[in-house]
């Protein structure tokens, strides 16, 4: 990959293996789901929206590297005549914007699992989200990914400082995952946000998303409300329902 338009391109077929699995549920094994305010459907449809805006812009950001008086065109003052450091800072807003995003589609949903499987369980589902994924993935015979949703923690904390890791404990962290070690280390940059990283971190999300919802624990409940759901489903449905 190249250009910003093969890895917007890369990422479409990410979004397009989401939504084949949000179809593949609500005509099987989610068929008598409420299509409108379930937390199941919702953690398939946030991930959806979250990769089309990334999608969206990574194109953005391919138009205006083709054109080096983009700059000039816009109707107010962007104080950088730099061409090249704008297009970076756009970058990395949406990088950090997509992975803000991304994790909290999980965070929301989790927590809103754990809540109807076990009320008691970690506050109600209030607790640190350590807590909240470590609870539910054991519950549901699927732990393996805790120490994913370890990787995917430490990024997104050390966003927080600036791309730094500062974790309260004061402490590296070192987390094996699928025969790969992720090292952060206290007040070094972390190296795990290329676009090529981000790429195998979203397939294995949507791995790890599947996964859980096929859990017999999760298919089984009766609903798991999450008004999301109904401000954006109508339009992947084809307003059918």
């Amino acid at each position: 990959m190249t250009t910003h338009k093969e890895i917007a391109l890369e990422f479409e077929k990410r979004r397009m293996n989401v939504y084949i699995i949000l179809h593949k549920f609500t005509i099987k094994e989610y068929a008598d789901v409420s299509v409108q305010n379930d937390a199941r459907l919702t953690l398939l449809i946030k991930s959806i929206e979250a990769l089309t805006n990334l999608e969206i812009g990574l194109m953005n950001i391919f138009n205006i590297t083709q054109d080096p008086e983009w700059i000039k065109k816009y109707p107010f003052n962007l104080r950088n005549d730099d061409h090249n450091n704008v297009r970076y800072s756009h970058e990395m807003f949406f990088k950090i914007a997509f992975i803000h995003i991304y994790f909290s589609v999980i965070e929301s949903s989790f927590r809103a699992f754990l809540k109807s499987i076990d009320p008691s369980a970690c506050n109600n589902s209030t607790a640190e989200f350590e807590s909240i994924y470590v609870v539910l993935l054991k519950r549901l015979a699927l732990k393996q990914y805790i120490p994913f949703l370890d990787v995917l923690r430490c990024i997104r904390n050390t966003i927080h400082n600036n791309g730094t890791f500062f974790p309260i404990s004061n402490k590296d962290k070192h987390i094996v995952y699928s025969g790969r070690k992720y090292d952060f280390c206290v007040g070094k940059p972390q190296e795990n946000t290329s676009w090529t990283d981000l790429l195998s971190i979203v397939d294995e999300i949507t791995l790890m998303m599947e996964n859980v919802l096929k859990t017999p624990i999760i298919m089984n409940m009766t609903s798991i409300e999450d008004p999301f759901t109904s401000q954006v489903w109508p339009k992947y449905l084809g307003e059918q329902n």
